[in-house]
């Protein structure tokens, strides 16, 4: 077989101790530490040898004769100073120095995506305060609907959180986003009035009391003083259900108050029979409730129509049982308001108010919540 592998790399081979021990298709080569070092014997890679030159310094590092001799560093001096003869141009006077105006590099042009982001960009900022206008108009026009609304179906607590809550929902489809149910503190010379809910947009907020959009947590309503305090969630309405209701300067009347809870043994299910009421007219059921079988709690309106025939829509009839003084006295007392909110859904089933779906969730969750307490204390 012709001897094809270069001289150079045969030379590394032996100045790093490998010996051939055997060869066919590929060349062993090993040395007495127990390296082995392999070449093919018909190599077909035209780099064939550097690559194996390059393997070879991998696997035993180079030799001596690998390195270049160092080139002696080149000395340097300091040139020493010259002295010249003064000339004329030295005895003439100093010129200022000119100072040289660096003009800035030009920019590089843009992109066709990059003008293309420029161009709505400022077509969003020539909009901007159109499209602001045009959502504050929104705005108003929402306090102002919800505020004929509440006169329309009686200025009532009960009605107040639920058009809050169905402004809050109607400004959702309207688009808004950063929205919340505020309670706030309503003050009079430093004496505290009663609490109030609003509508948060933003940093803005909806008074349905006075149909007007206020643009900061407080304000003067009339002659009181508005302080938004903090969001609440529905849920968190029950902790707030003992302090009276603030329902605007112009309907303010500690008469108002919302006061639900019957002064009674056993309340709840009196509580859930009322509540079932207020559902009944809702629905468009009018509502008697029996007492023992004989007594009229409410309705008396209602068998008169009746009597008379001048009533035709379907009638519910609920019956209790109980102490009739206890439960009539609670019922009727002055700081119970279930007559004059039971007389309320009467009179909006007869002049045909349109249903308040807010209003009727939250009868069915104050439903649901007495069911649930009858039947804990029935399992106890």
């Amino acid at each position: 077989m012709p001897e094809i592998i270069p001289q150079k790399l045969q030379e590394r081979l032996a100045a790093h101790g490998f010996k051939l021990v055997r060869q066919r298709k590929h060349r062993v080569y090993k040395k007495p530490a127990g390296q082995t070092f392999v070449i093919p014997s018909t190599p077909s890679d035209q780099r064939w040898s550097a690559n194996a030159l390059t393997d070879l310094a991998r696997l035993c590092g180079p030799t001596e004769a690998d390195f270049r001799p160092l080139r002696a560093r080149r000395q340097h001096y300091r040139l020493e100073s010259i002295v010249e003869p003064r000339s004329m141009e030295a005895l003439q006077p100093q010129q200022p120095p000119v100072e040289l105006v660096s003009t800035p590099a030009p920019l590089p042009a843009l992109s066709r995506a990059d003008r293309q982001r420029l161009k709505r960009w400022e077509k969003h900022e020539s909009q901007r305060g159109a499209k602001v206008e045009r959502r504050i108009a929104k705005l108003r026009d929402l306090a102002h609907r919800a505020h004929a609304l509440l006169k329309n179906r009686g200025c009532r607590p009960a009605a107040a959180v639920a058009l809050n809550i169905e402004a809050h929902n109607r400004a959702r489809q309207l688009g808004f986003r950063d929205l919340a149910l505020s309670v706030a503190d309503a003050t009079s010379d430093g004496h505290k009035l009663g609490v109030a809910f609003y509508l948060r947009v933003g940093g803005r907020f909806v008074d349905i009391f006075g149909g007007v959009l206020r643009e900061g947590p407080t304000w003067i309503d009339g002659n009181n003083a508005i302080d938004i305090r903090a969001d609440v969630r529905l849920e968190d309405l029950e902790q707030l259900r003992g302090e009276p209701m603030y329902i605007g300067a112009g309907y303010m009347n500690p008469s108002l108050e919302f006061r639900l809870d019957l002064k009674i043994r056993d309340r709840e299910e009196v509580e859930l029979a009322l509540f079932m009421a207020l559902l009944s007219y809702e629905e468009g059921m009018t509502v008697l409730i029996v007492l023992n079988d004989g007594y009229i709690m409410h309705g008396s309106e209602t068998l008169k129509q009746i009597a008379a025939g001048g009533e035709d829509k379907p009638a519910k009839i609920i019956y209790l049982e109980g102490d009739v003084g206890e439960i009539s006295r609670a019922f009727n007392a002055d700081d119970c308001d279930w007559p004059e909110l039971l007389e309320v859904g009467r009179r909006n089933l007869v002049d045909g108010s349109p249903r308040n779906e807010s209003y009727v969730s939250w009868l069915r969750h104050e439903i649901a919540k007495r069911e649930a307490a009858a039947r804990d204390r029935r399992a106890s």
